[in-house]
Order: C-alpha cells, then sequence, then structure tokens
C-alpha cells in the first residue's frame, strides 16, 4: 500500500494542489487549473510533464480523468442528492463505489468484490488535507484525482 498526501494550496491563481508522502517535503505531482476554466492538469513535480486530467461537468456531479491524449480513463459520478456522501468510479471495466458517510470525512473506495482499492481521509488542518492509501496494484493518480474530485464537492465551498 502507497500513502500520499494531497493538500490545497491556500493563495493561488486557480485551484492548485500539492502531492507528496505523509511527512516528506519532496513534491511528486501537482494539480493546477486556470480561474478561467474548471479543467484540472495533474504533472509530475511542480511544472513536468502532463499525466492526466480532471474534467468536470458543469454541475460537479461528473468528474471524467483523461490521459494526456484526451482518451477518457475513469468517471467518477456523485449522486444529485443523497443523505450519506457517495460515489461511483468506472475504472475500464470495473465499477466501484465509495461512502463517504453523513459529514464526508472518510470515503473507502471498494472493488466488486468488496476488496478496498484506495481510501481518502480528510485532516485537519490550516487548508483541505486528506491522507489517500493506494493499494497495490490500483492507478495511484486516479486514487488522486478521485481526491480531487472530492475536494472540489464536499469541502471547496464549505
Amino acid at each position: 500500500m502507497e500513502s500520499y498526501e494531497v493538500r490545497r494550496k491556500l493563495l493561488s491563481l486557480g485551484p492548485s494542489y500539492e502531492i507528496t508522502r505523509p511527512g516528506e517535503e519532496a513534491l511528486l505531482l501537482t494539480v493546477k487549473g486556470t480561474m478561467t476554466s474548471m479543467k484540472l492538469t495533474l504533472r509530475t513535480g511542480a511544472d513536468g510533464p502532463e499525466l492526466a486530467q480532471l474534467d468536470p461537468n458543469w454541475l460537479g456531479t461528473t468528474y471524467e480523468m483523461k490521459a494526456p491524449n484526451g482518451e477518457k480513463v475513469a468517471t467518477l459520478t456523485f449522486p444529485m442528492l443523497a443523505l450519506k456522501q457517495s460515489f461511483e468510479l468506472v475504472l475500464g471495466s470495473r465499477t466501484l463505489k465509495a461512502d463517504g458517510g453523513f459529514l464526508a470525512t472518510s470515503f473507502r473506495c471498494v472493488e466488486a468484490d468488496g476488496q478496498v482499492a484506495f481510501t481518502v481521509s480528510w485532516q485537519v488542518g490550516w487548508t483541505d488535507q486528506f491522507l489517500v492509501e493506494v493499494q497495490d496494484g490500483f492507478p495511484r493518480d486516479v486514487a488522486v484525482l478521485a481526491t480531487i474530485a472530492i475536494q472540489k464537492k464536499f469541502y471547496e465551498n464549505a
């Protein structure tokens, strides 16, 4: 299992996130957007090559994860109305489901057979910060982009 911390930067023009290993300062990945577009771009390091894109619909209920060439890799969908916070992630032929409870402080994304693929846990801090634990064999970038979608859906305007 691999662990990552995803932190939203406080002072930036447009949405900006930094991804590190827990307790380390070395920047592994960044996710950045612009003030004029809802699309976000995942990059290696601060300004490295593009790895993926996160493209939400206007309502913020569906997020498409795309490869740099624009090919759709996965789709994350939040229900329009729900008592408990949840989402469904379609990755190729696999459909995973996640439940965040009433407060959306922790999500477990599980495969159809019940195996946990990754977890996302909100951490107390000056800015939105999440601990992401990804099981071996699950795409790290998909778990990181799912965390960004969770932040935008449940925490951005809270």
